[in-house]
C-alpha cells in the first residue's frame, strides 16, 4: 500500500542490510547521521544532482544568495523554491520532481528559528549535502570550493580554519559530537571535535608539506607576551592572520597521516555511497 520498507529491501537478509549500511559507519559504532543517509539517497536518485559540476555548485549558491531577501544566509522555503539551481534546468513538463526534492530537502535539513519557531535552511549548508563524488578528494574538492566560494575568496580547493570546520560539521560541532565515528582514543581524535585543534591540523599539515605557516595558531599567554616583547594587539593579529590566511587542500589533507584520519573520518560525507540491497 506504498508503505514501509521497498519489497526488496522487506526481502534482503538482516546481515546483507547491515553490510550495506556499514558504508555510513565504517568504525562500527552502532550511529547512522540520517542527513548523511538521506544525501546517499538524494544522489542516487537525482544523477543530477551527483554528476553537479564545481561552476554548477557556485551558480547555485548565486541563486540561493539571490532568494534570500535579508541576506542572512538562511533561507524561508518559498525563497528556495523561487531559486533556480542546476539540478531544475532540465526539467520541462509534467510532475515536477525538482521542486519535490526541493521540498523533501527543505524539511529535512531546515531548523527551527529559536525567537519565532519558523523553519530556515542554510544556503551552504543545504549545497554541502549536494556536494558527493565517485572518489572522497573528488567530493571533498566540491565541498571546500562551496565554502571558499561562500566565504568571499575565489573558487579554489584550499581552505582556511572556519572554511575547514564548516565542510567538516555543517551544523557546527556540538551538533556532530552524538554521532562522532569513533571513540577518541588516541591524540589525533581531538582534531575531529575541537576547532582550536583543526587550526593545529592545519599548521601540522602545511609544515608537513614544508609550507610557511603564517601567524600562530594559538594565542600566547601573558607571560609568553611579556617574553616574547608583544602586545595583546599584535598577538591578536598574529593569530588572527593564521586563521585567515593559512589555507590547506585537499591533497594535502589526504597526503598528511594524521590529516587523512581527520578526512576519512569528518570527510566521508562527500563519498558517494551506492546503496544496494
Amino acid at each position: 500500500g506504498g508503505r514501509g520498507l521497498p519489497q526488496l529491501w522487506a526481502a534482503a537478509p538482516l546481515p546483507r542490510i547491515r553490510e550495506c549500511l556499514k558504508v555510513f559507519d565504517p568504525h562500527g559504532t552502532g550511529y547512522l547521521e540520517w542527513r548523511e543517509l538521506l544525501s546517499a539517497f538524494v544522489a542516487q536518485s537525482f544523477p543530477t544532482v551527483a554528476n553537479a559540476k564545481l561552476l554548477q555548485l557556485g551558480e547555485a549558491l548565486k541563486a540561493l544568495d539571490a532568494a534570500d531577501k535579508d541576506k542572512d544566509g538562511f533561507l524561508t522555503l518559498k525563497e528556495l523554491l523561487e531559486a533556480k539551481i542546476w539540478f531544475q534546468l532540465s526539467y520541462r513538463s509534467g510532475f515536477n520532481r525538482f521542486e519535490a526534492l526541493k521540498r523533501i530537502l527543505f524539511t529535512a535539513l531546515s531548523e527551527p528559528v529559536e525567537a519565532t519557531g519558523d523553519r530556515r535552511l542554510g544556503c551552504m549548508t543545504l549545497l554541502l549535502h549536494l556536494c558527493s563524488a565517485e572518489t572522497l578528494e573528488g567530493g571533498m574538492d566540491k565541498a571546500f570550493h562551496v565554502v571558499a566560494r561562500a566565504g568571499g575568496h575565489l573558487p579554489g580547493s584550499s581552505v582556511n580554519w572556519d572554511q575547514l570546520e564548516k565542510a567538516a560539521y555543517p551544523y557546527g560541532r556540538d551538533a556532530h559530537l552524538d554521532v562522532g565515528r569513533a571513540q577518541p582514543s588516541t591524540d589525533t581524535d581531538a582534531y575531529r571535535y575541537t576547532g582550536i585543534d583543526i587550526e593545529e591540523l592545519i599548521e601540522h599539515t602545511l609544515t608537513a608539506s614544508g609550507e610557511e605557516v603564517k601567524g600562530r595558531a594559538l594565542a600566547l599567554t601573558s607571560i609568553q607576551q611579556r617574553v616574547a616583547g608583544v602586545t595583546v594587539e599584535e598577538d591578536d593579529i598574529a593569530a588572527a592572520e593564521h586563521r585567515e590566511e593559512s589555507k590547506v587542500s585537499v591533497k594535502q589533507l589526504l597526503n598528511y597521516p594524521n590529516a587523512t584520519e581527520f578526512a576519512e573520518q569528518r570527510m566521508q560525507r562527500y563519498l558517494l555511497k551506492k546503496l544496494i540491497i
